[in-house]
Formats: C-alpha cells, sequence, structure tokens
C-alpha cells in the first residue's frame, strides 16, 4: 500500500515494477492526494499460471493540482485473473491523468481481467484525461475495461435532500459513499481504517466542511 500525501507545491515521481510467478496473490492499493505535479507508474508482468493480481487506487485532486497514473499489466500465461480500480475525486482546478493498459499474450488463454478507471468532478474547471487499453492476441478470454467522467448524481442528491438533509451534507455523504467504494479494495482491515481516516480529514479541509460522514464498511 502507497500513501502519497507530499506538500501542494512538491514534484513526485514513483515506478512500482512487481513480476508475479506461480500460485503468488498481489494486492496494492496507491492512495494520491498531495503534489503539484504527481506521476504514478505501476507496471506488473503475470509470469506463471494461478496467480492474481489486484491492482487498485483512489487520487483526490485540488487547486491546480496535476495527479497522473500509467498502469500496465502483462499477461504471460493462462489462468491468471487481474482486476483495477482507479477512482479520482477532482475539484479547483486541478486535473488528473489515468492510462492503463492490459496487454494479453496469445499464450494467455482464460485471462480474467477487469480494468475501471472512474472520476467525480466536483468543479466546472476539474479536467480528466482517461484512456483504458486492451490488447489482446489471445482467443478464450474474459477482459472488460470502462471510463467515466461525471458530476455529482442529482438524483441521489434529490433523495437525501427530500430526507431533510441539506445540499451541502448531501454532497459530503455522496463524495465520502464515491470515496468508500475504492478503500474497501485494500486488503487488511487496520490499514483500511488508516486510509479511510486520512480521506475523510482530506476531504473535509478541501470540500471546506466538517459534516462529513466517517467511512464504515459493509
Amino acid at each position: 500500500m502507497k500513501v502519497q500525501k507530499e506538500s501542494e507545491s512538491a514534484f513526485h515521481v514513483e515506478n512500482l515494477h512487481v513480476h508475479q510467478y506461480q500460485y503468488s496473490n498481489v494486492h496494492v492499493f496507491s492512495l494520491a492526494v498531495g503534489g503539484a505535479i504527481a506521476r504514478n507508474d505501476m507496471s506488473v508482468i503475470i509470469d506463471r499460471e494461478s496467480t492474481e493480481c489486484n491492482l487498485n487506487g483512489l487520487y483526490i485532486t485540488s487547486g491546480e493540482q496535476l495527479i497522473d497514473h500509467h498502469t500496465f499489466m502483462h499477461h504471460i500465461h493462462p489462468n491468471c485473473p487481474s482486476h483495477e480500480l482507479f477512482k479520482g475525486i477532482l475539484t479547483g482546478s486541478s486535473r488528473a491523468v489515468f492510462n492503463g493498459k492490459v496487454y494479453v499474450e496469445p499464450e494467455a488463454q482464460k485471462t480474467d481481467s477487469k480494468q475501471t478507471n472512474r472520476n467525480l468532478l466536483l468543479s466546472d474547471t476539474a479536467v480528466v484525461d482517461t484512456k483504458p487499453e486492451l490488447e489482446i492476441f489471445a482467443d478464450d478470454v474474459k477482459c472488460t475495461h470502462g471510463a467515466a467522467v461525471g458530476g455529482m448524481n442529482e438524483t441521489h442528491s434529490f433523495y437525501l435532500k427530500t430526507r431533510g438533509i441539506s445540499e451541502e451534507n448531501a454532497k459530503g455523504i455522496l463524495t465520502v459513499g464515491y470515496a468508500a467504494e475504492a478503500t474497501e479494495k485494500i486488503f487488511h482491515p487496520i490499514l483500511r481504517r488508516h486510509v479511510d481516516r486520512i480521506v475523510v480529514d482530506h476531504l473535509r479541509a478541501k470540500l471546506g466542511t466538517g459534516n462529513l460522514p466517517d467511512i464504515v464498511h459493509a
């Protein structure tokens, strides 16, 4: 697990490389909230059968920040699942980039790979560039990828407001719930609670409200 919350005047560059062998199971989670410019490169080589990789992350940007993620998942052998979920929350005039690629060799039959990138824009001036990619040379696989960029769900917000919750609090509840889907992927419960606290404290500071609820996982 990695937590990046450096000064917002800092420049951060990171490269993570994982080479997996048989029967290994990798769980990686990246939280990125700091830095003026932050670049995160993550590459995984799945080099034997019966291995699994879970690569997940959450990034929260504000002001003029730029946070950039590039992932590469290389399937060489058959019967190996991989899953990626990266979510972003953007405010101010900040910008985020996500470029993820899953590469499946001809020998990597029965590959089960899912890659998802979702972004929540809380201002009209925040920008996301997202490009999930699949490059598949095997014919017996189950691979999906997708990306979404949008604002607050007005239907959900309206539902909360009809229950007597103010617009500001409704926005906070929905934002925290959105972040929780990402932090739920953290394998270890103690580390998950630690990251949940960092996320909520950061959102309280950036959204200018102390009324955000804590993250509670089922």
